[in-house]
């Protein structure tokens, strides 16, 4: 077993000096992105998140999040990775994950609420979830806060933890830039981290905000 985790660990490092030396380069390197930078070496090891694309999602959002602190103040960007964080909620957040993207339409006015409804009516049907009226009439998103909160906060832990795991065990096999390039990631996850408590809540009330002007409209 020992031999095998090894292996997985010279094979992240491998992986960790592309995406670090793309970093490093900064501008010069035209095709590598800041999500991923991060996905291609840690989406694997984040056992949170059991769908990849979930996992991409999630990562390009976090990473943008932590790599602009003005970007960590906007609420909407903290709306958006709180829809994506419920695909870590098992059954029920898949569903709500897709019910939330389309509430962005509504924005804050009432006369948006009616077309995002029949839209939120029809993905729910095509997805088989039962009576779409009640289930959205019932839709109680402040219940998710605490559970969503939690997810994020182990989220990160497992960013930071597979940035670290990486640099105690790659040795050699990256070079003294990439290693603080790396480094200077852990921080800044680390600091997103710590505004979870600030801004998921705030992100809750501003999605739910939208949802209470469909749910209006159902009557």
């Amino acid at each position: 077993m020992s031999g095998l985790m090894d292996l997985q660990i010279k094979r992240w490092a491998l992986d960790t000096s592309g995406w670090l030396w793309g970093t490093v380069q900064g501008s010069f390197n035209e095709k590598q992105t800041t999500s991923q930078i991060i996905v291609d070496a840690v989406v694997g090891m984040i056992p949170v998140v059991g769908d990849a694309t979930a996992a991409r999602d999630l990562i390009a959002v976090v990473s943008r999040l932590a790599d602009d602190p003005k970007k960590r103040e906007e609420v909407m960007e903290w709306v958006l990775l709180v829809i994506l964080l419920f695909a870590l909620i098992p059954v029920a957040g898949g569903v709500i994950k897709g019910v939330g993207r389309l509430l962005l339409k509504v924005g804050k006015n009432a006369a948006e609420a009616a077309p995002v409804l029949r839209e939120i009516v029809t993905f729910l049907n095509r997805v088989g979830h039962g009576n779409a009226v009640k289930w959205i009439k019932e839709l109680d998103l402040m219940k998710y806060q605490g559970q969503i909160t939690a997810k994020f906060g182990e989220l990160m832990d497992q960013l930071i933890a597979a940035l670290q795991a990486i640099l105690d065990h790659a040795g050699l096999l990256i070079t003294p830039a990439m290693r603080t390039t790396a480094q200077g990631w852990i921080t800044k996850f680390q600091q997103l981290k710590a505004l979870g408590s600030k801004m998921i809540p705030q992100a809750f009330k501003e999605l739910n905000e939208r949802l209470k002007l469909v749910q209006k409209a159902l009557y």
